[in-house]
């Protein structure tokens, strides 16, 4: 008898004891679950991102005339012109990223509405219009809108112009400019004088002419500072015609940087893995890259090489404790190494598929077995459209749950 009572006494005991901890652990989702949502209504409520749009009366435009636009400023969470601005900042930047026009636009009753005057000197080329509100500073430049715009000059469309750019020889660089008509007729014996920005040392203008073939050629020293912008201004002497436009100088030499994004953000231990990549030239602009993946035995994985501007992807089976680099080599045979992220024996990654109509997951947990409280969170312009515990490693649901445009996707442990 006293031992059923005891027995029963120890089930009441773990019975309760289980009742508490699926309580507790519920009241703990419930509770974070309540605050996440609270932090994100709280985060669009009352720091809102906004976005604007602009519409130009023409696509294209010449010198002296007018860019006549009008700008749509939205709430970026909810896309309802629910904003707090009253003021947007339109700005016309040339090819050397300067700010050649701006105006401040004050919304009326009908939005904002304005126009850019271009002087008729404005030289042809492409530009770009970029628009913004002073609380968009804040976010940065990449939230900024921007749009393509070519200008062109009927002064400028009656000089044709082509620079050629030689081999760099003892630290020096022969630049070839030639003169042509809109007949393509070489403008012969024309005084030009030619400058150069951007350089540690300055370097004194110089005028030359145009030979026979309406050439001119000017040598001009190499800086390989890679983050220096430098320019040449050529300005055509000839008081019947005048005409001045800025050549970009490329970087004499060939360097590249390759940057490696392993999905989910890092590289997990015993996991199949998409890696990302991406090659810049020291100019800035996209390079083609190709070369082979090694581990830290100098064991080769797998060969790799961009598909698009630079860009490509490839898979990986990460192992604890090991090491990888990539050996790469550009368009011009400039080869270099590059280690990759460094393999993290805890974590969490996710493969996220979408495939006609529905989006697919598969989590990988490298964590204690301890940890049983697994999360998904969807957002998508910081208003939440998924927050619920993971019963299973992998599943699915419909696309259409999710609303047009990007959704960030996290897989967590409470």
């Amino acid at each position: 008898m006293i031992n059923r009572i005891f027995d029963n006494s120890i089930k009441f005991a773990v019975l309760f004891f289980l009742s508490i901890s699926i309580s507790f652990l519920v009241s703990a989702q419930t509770t974070f679950s309540n605050r996440t949502l609270s932090f994100f209504t709280s985060m669009w409520k009352n720091i809102p991102q906004e976005k604007v749009y602009l519409h130009t009366d023409k696509p294209y435009y010449s010198a002296g005339e007018d860019i006549w636009f009008k700008a749509y400023l939205i709430n970026a969470s909810t896309h309802l012109p629910d904003t707090k601005s009253r003021f947007v900042y339109v700005e016309l930047v040339n090819s050397f990223d300067s700010v050649i026009h701006r105006v401040k636009v004050r919304k009326d009753s009908l939005g904002f509405s304005g126009n850019l005057k271009l002087s008729a000197e404005t030289a042809a080329g492409d530009y770009v219009l970029r628009a913004y509100t002073y609380w968009m500073q804040n976010a940065g430049t990449d939230f900024f809108f921007n749009k393509q715009l070519k200008i062109g000059n009927i002064i400028d469309d009656r000089l044709l112009t082509n620079i050629r750019f030689g081999e760099v020889v003892n630290g020096f660089q022969t630049v070839t400019f030639q003169l042509r008509d809109v007949n393509s007729k070489p403008l012969v014996g024309k005084m030009v004088k030619l400058s150069m920005i951007g350089l540690k040392k300055n370097i004194k203008p110089i005028s030359l002419k145009s030979n026979q073939q309406g050439e001119l050629s000017w040598r001009i020293p190499v800086d390989t500072v890679a983050d220096t912008k430098k320019v040449i201004n050529l300005t055509l002497d000839d008081p019947a015609l005048k005409f001045t436009k800025q050549f970009n100088v490329p970087v004499a030499f060939d360097d590249f940087d390759v940057q490696f994004f392993p999905e989910s953000g890092s590289l997990i231990k015993e996991n199949v893995q998409t890696i990302a990549f991406k090659a810049i030239g020291s100019n800035g602009l996209s390079v083609n890259v190709s070369g082979k993946v090694y581990d830290d035995k100098n064991n080769e994985i797998t060969e790799i090489s961009n598909s698009y501007k630079g860009m490509g992807k490839f898979s990986l089976f990460s192992q604890s404790g090991n090491k990888y680099y990539a050996v790469l080599k550009n368009e011009k045979g400039v080869e270099k190494r590059f280690t990759l992220p460094f393999v993290q024996d805890k974590g969490i990654s996710m493969k996220i598929i979408a495939n006609k109509g529905k989006i697919y997951y598969d989590i990988n947990k490298q964590l204690p077995d301890s940890i049983q409280s697994l999360f998904m969170l969807i957002h998508s312009r910081g208003v939440v459209y998924v927050l619920q515990p993971l019963k299973f490693m992998s599943g699915q649901m419909e696309h259409e749950k999710l609303p047009a445009g990007i959704a960030s996707f996290y897989a967590f442990i409470l």
